[in-house]
């Protein structure tokens, strides 16, 4: 299985479809089915109209998944990342009874007026927090090694340390668990075989590798990820900057016009980029 895994903060946008578009296409030519994970966690920034919006604009634009919810109803019911919760909180637990873990308490004002890479900026991880009731999010003290995982078609690979995930949040200040944590623990349960994902998460399956090493969980490191290229702006302002909910991406439209346009932009988006290296490599038929 492979899996999809939007956060639905925003509505989806050109880069998310090119990204399942392709998921797509590698599931069905590696035998595997196509899971629908929604990473609904942050109730903060998620909402219900980009909830639904999942499920109107994947069938719209041809992603059929085989494993997931199938509708807002379903979701809430059966498949949403507040059922796991009892998991992820025995991570943190087990990070935390090894050590692995320190209290911050630095504030978001203190975060914007530094320029370290680290998320704390002060001297957390040297101090025992002497008040529980204080509020404090829990950070992993990283290490500086590499991390291995397996390309999609077997081969081996290493990660650097990334300086912007030095000691990263595994528990907010308002007590829900970080992402880096949640998505671990999402595919240690449903055991995906491959990720797909942009090479700005890079850093991410660093991070996750690192707390799957420290867990001991073997089977993450056995998942087969991809990292495919990024899919920019298209307007004359900012033509190579990365497309995302955080820049205010221009959501689909579920129109037959826009369809058609954007399988031809994804077509040529996979000559250009490498990720039509991914499906050629294996199969020369897959060429676009």
């Amino acid at each position: 299985m492979i899996r999809l895994a939007p956060t639905p903060s925003g509505y989806l946008h050109r880069g998310n479809l090119f990204s399942f578009w392709l998921t797509q296409e590698l599931s069905a030519h590696h035998g595997q089915e196509l899971m629908l994970r929604v990473d609904d966690l942050d109730t903060y920034r998620v909402r219900e109209e980009y909830v639904q919006f999942i499920f109107e604009a994947l069938p719209f634009f041809g992603i059929r998944w085989q494993i997931g919810p199938r509708s807002v109803a379903d979701l809430e019911a059966h498949w949403s990342q507040k059922h796991r919760m009892q998991q992820y909180n025995h991570c943190i637990e087990r990070l935390q009874k090894d050590g692995h873990l320190f209290a911050c308490t630095c504030s978001r004002k203190q975060m914007r007026s530094s320029d370290a890479s680290s998320g704390c900026v002060g001297d957390c991880k040297l101090i025992t927090l002497q008040d529980p009731e204080l509020p404090h999010a829990l950070r992993l003290k990283t290490g500086g090694d590499p991390q291995s995982f397996s390309t999609l078609e077997g081969q081996g690979s290493t990660l650097p340390p990334y300086p912007e995930m030095k000691d990263f949040v595994v528990r907010r200040k308002d007590g829900l668990p970080a992402y880096q944590i949640a998505s671990l623990v999402d595919d240690l349960h449903f055991g995906p075989w491959g990720i797909v994902r942009g090479s700005d998460l890079l850093p991410s399956t660093w991070a996750q590798l690192q707390l799957a090493s420290l867990l001991k969980e073997q089977a993450f490191a056995r998942i087969h990820f991809v990292h495919h290229g990024l899919i920019n702006r298209a307007d004359e302002e900012l033509p190579n900057e990365k497309l995302s909910k955080s820049h205010t991406a221009p959501a689909l439209q579920l129109t037959s016009s826009a369809r058609s346009e954007l399988k031809e932009e994804y077509l040529d988006w996979k000559r250009k980029e490498k990720a039509a290296a991914y499906l050629d490599r294996s199969r020369g038929s897959m060429r676009a």
